[in-house]
């Protein structure tokens, strides 16, 4: 799974607490009232209450009761999804920098090679982990969404990937277009893409390597870069 596609997974599906990392909200508002920055919200008090919620799985559990998640834990649960994949003749790799890396017979369905990868996430509880992980890291002061994709649009500006003189309120809309279309099986070029494929996407012939990190830096951990 390529670093962009990881990003529009976690902030495109809201069917996991926190929007898996939905930092353009797609969930609405009430996300931003539960996520609001106070020291009373603290990412250890959110996981320690996910270990509590009924139905979450018991092996998640027990990685979240103590209200943090160790370099060992996410090294555990990356073995449980390498095992379940092998199972299945797909060779499952984490990179240092979230990325996966998954290799296959290409004689094998892109479909049903998604399908297992979506099924060894949820029942080894790696995409549960992993997320949380992931958003710890690049959210570690626990801004709410609003807050957060403010940042992005911050670091992008300071990155100099974005029009000095675009307004945030234009930079939402693109996206929020973008991501309600492609969410609904529309592929067709939109603003967005006009614009900043050529950040995210390696493909597109106006990309390049310099690019695409800063890109990557902002839209993963735009608070520290």
């Amino acid at each position: 799974m390529s670093r962009t596609m990881s990003f529009i997974r976690r902030i495109a599906v809201c069917t996991m607490c926190l929007c898996l990392l939905s930092v353009f909200g797609g969930c609405g508002g009430q996300q931003d009232a539960k996520r609001s920055s106070s020291a009373k919200d603290s990412w250890s008090s959110t996981l320690r209450q996910k270990a509590e919620e009924s139905g979450v799985d018991p092996y998640v559990a027990s990685v979240f009761k103590d209200g943090k998640i160790s370099d060992a834990e996410l090294n555990d649960v990356s073995e449980r999804m390498s095992q379940c994949l092998a199972k299945q003749n797909i060779t499952f790799k984490r990179n240092v920098d979230g990325s996966a890396k998954m290799l296959n017979d290409s004689s094998m369905d892109n479909a049903v090679v998604q399908q297992h990868i979506s099924e060894c996430g949820d029942s080894t509880g790696y995409d549960m982990i992993d997320m949380y992980y992931q958003e710890i890291r690049s959210n570690p002061q626990h801004l709410s969404d609003a807050e957060f994709r403010k940042a992005i649009f911050a670091c992008l500006k300071r990155a100099d990937i974005i029009n000095k003189k675009m307004a945030y309120e234009e930079f939402d809309d693109l996206f929020t277009d973008n991501i309600g279309k492609k969410s609904q099986g529309d592929n067709s070029e939109t603003a967005w893409d006009k614009q900043f494929k050529q950040y995210e996407d390696a493909s597109d012939p106006r990309y390049t390597d310099s690019n695409g990190a800063k890109w990557q830096a902002c839209m993963t951990d735009p608070t520290h870069n």
